[in-house]
């Protein structure tokens, strides 16, 4: 058990003082204290590739009083911290009074000893398991191709003052022993996973070679997957029992109607108690393309008064999202791609958080991923997820957000699709996806958003699933990449006739997108790509009147444009810095005469 006054200028009887104080008109609080060690080792492709060890202090201290909660944390144990975080709980709560209630259920029952699995095992006995493990696996047979295995454990000392002096205190141990094997036969490849684990020692659940018995269930695992058929799919029957499928109804549509929720008025349907809140109706557009599709929403809702069947000429992804929207009621709009997925409670959220806060616009996380070669689905992290790693700075019930400047999204990739936004905000801006453009439409869209909203909330937790695959057509490397030219054009001039005061954002998007598109640009269209962004990058100068930094027009990777801009700039002297320079167009700056050039010179 860890002494957490023993290094401390902070004594027991100064925090049995401190806390008393601070919770004498409260109904309830406590000061939490807690001392962690960790350790994790993992060996993976024969050898130990990762081992690591940390140790966390520090408190947390809260006071009740009715409905309000006050909470302070500091992971530093001293007289002078604690103090600061006894004012903050005060001022918090000064103009409220409660009676503190010393009663609490306690229990007698001791389910795990004060040991520390860390120390009880050493580093070389430990590594000598896992690599008996690997062997193990390995000569069991000759479908074994990867064998990943791991320990970790913790240690979590507790100490609990109340007012009034109460201690109580509590040691956890815990440890996870997990094996992961990957058989391969006939081409085709299966991983199985098992473990074993709770708040005992590692010698309690490895003794007398137990570690063979969790191999033998992963191998064991990874057999049945390997010889597994596809589930069946298609429309069928699904009959909810009693008991766990009621999350299912939950996570759909509960959050916002649980009792607590609305009677603290923080739900969106807080005033609608006996009224209907969904909409009885679905609207799908059939956008012209050749697939058959809309045939078979006919075929199978056209009896169907709920739904409506929409049909129009095939113009492109833009002009159906713009088709749709027209044709749509609904206060919110989400874009949605028909390729990739979204955590089932993700809009739900999305859609608490703009009503609570009146956003124009709400945006979830994002991840991308691919499908294998045997079918299974593959996650990665968005570019983002570095930025989010602690706790949103504001909640509603169980929903962490944050407030994100506009511009953060102006410079980002587009990803339209993990965000709602308010219709009326929408139509008042004027902001549309340009039907003119057949690819990347997005970007404008993103771009005036970010420009109108001010600041977007920002969900943390709710993942839109972002498909990856060859096919997709901003991996193609042709012509269309010379679309964006024209659509930061457009953006500009629309700049410059509502008098934006800061068009850097959009400087910072664009070269962002050079950088993207060149690299992944065919060899051929190279140069006619870097004669457009010197063209385009000079009548940007020669119109706003502003030199592009350096280091920007170095960051495209496109060579020498940071010695050739200033040329064409010189060259463009004669022409007095002009707003009227960015209506100028050039034929470098369209995909189509791009197209039809190249294909002569084939």
């Amino acid at each position: 058990m860890s002494n957490f006054f023993d290094k401390s200028d902070l004594s027991r009887k100064d925090a049995d003082k401190i806390v008393s104080d601070t919770l004498q008109n409260c109904d309830d609080g406590e000061l939490y204290l807690e001392d962690t060690k960790s350790e994790s080792i993992l060996l993976d492709d024969n050898k130990i590739k990762s081992s690591s060890y940390s140790s966390d202090l520090g408190f947390g201290f809260r006071a009740i009083t009715g409905e309000v909660v006050a909470y302070s944390h500091s992971n530093e144990i001293s007289k002078d911290s604690l103090k600061k975080s006894s004012e903050n709980l005060k001022s918090t709560l000064k103009s409220m009074k409660g009676t503190y209630n010393h009663d609490i259920s306690r229990s007698n029952k001791k389910f795990y000893e004060d040991i520390n699995p860390l120390e009880q095992k050493t580093l070389n006995s430990k590594l000598e398991v896992l690599n008996k493990v690997n062997e193990y696996l390995r000569k069991k047979d000759n479908s074994v191709k990867q064998v990943t295995t791991s320990f970790a454990g913790e240690q979590k000392s507790i100490e609990i003052i109340r007012s009034g002096g109460e201690v109580l205190t509590d040691v956890r141990p815990l440890i996870r022993f997990n094996v992961s094997v990957m058989l391969e036969k006939n081409g085709r490849k299966e991983t199985g996973v098992y473990g074993i684990g709770g708040r005992q020692s590692y010698d309690e659940y490895l003794k007398n070679d137990n570690w063979k018995t969790v191999c033998e269930e992963a191998f064991r695992i990874a057999s049945v997957n390997l010889e597994s058929k596809p589930a069946p799919a298609g429309e069928m029957k699904v009959v909810l029992g009693p008991g766990w499928p009621a999350i299912l109804i939950h996570e759909a549509i509960g959050h916002g109607l649980e009792g607590d929720f609305n009677r603290k008025k923080t739900s969106a349907f807080h005033d609608l108690m006996g009224q209907k809140v969904a909409s009885e109706g679905v609207t799908i557009v059939d956008d012209g393309s050749t697939d058959g599709s809309g045939d078979l929403v006919e075929a199978i809702y056209g009896n169907n008064s709920r739904v409506k069947l929409l049909r129009k000429r095939n113009g492109g992804c833009a002009s159906a999202r713009n088709f749709g929207r027209r044709h749509s009621s609904a206060s919110h709009i989400a874009f949605v791609d028909a390729d990739d997925r979204v955590d089932s409670s993700m809009f739900t959220s999305l859609l608490e958080v703009a009503r609570y806060t009146g956003a124009f616009v709400v945006e979830g996380e994002f991840k991308t991923f691919v499908r294998d070669e045997n079918g299974a689905d593959e996650f990665e992290l968005s570019y983002e997820a570095v930025s989010y790693q602690s706790n949103g700075r504001h909640g509603l019930s169980d929903i962490e957000y944050d407030w994100i400047p506009g511009s953060q999204i102006i410079v980002g990739q587009p990803t339209i699709w993990r965000r709602i936004h308010r219709r009326d905000f929408l139509d008042r801006k004027d902001v549309w996806f340009p039907e003119h453009v057949r690819a990347f439409d997005d970007q404008i869209f993103q771009v005036y958003v970010g420009v109108y909203a001010g600041a977007i909330a920002h969900v943390r937790g709710q993942f839109y699933h972002y498909r990856q695959h060859p096919a997709q057509d901003i991996r193609q490397g042709d012509e269309r990449h010379f679309y964006s030219f024209n659509m930061f054009r457009t953006i500009l001039l629309r700049s410059l006739d509502e008098g934006w005061s800061d068009v850097f954002p959009i400087l910072q998007s664009l070269i962002n997108t050079m950088a993207w598109s060149y690299s992944g640009l065919r060899d051929d269209l190279k140069p006619i790509y870097s004669d457009a962004a010197v063209e385009f990058l000079a009548v940007y100068e020669m119109t706003f009147g502003e030199k592009v930094p350096k280091r920007m027009l170095e960051r495209t990777g496109i060579p020498g444009l940071s010695f050739l801009v200033p040329l064409r700039v010189q060259k463009m002297a004669a022409k007095q810095v002009s707003y009227g320079m960015m209506r100028l167009e050039s034929w470098r700056w369209q995909p189509e005469f791009i197209r039809m050039m190249v294909k002569a010179l084939e």
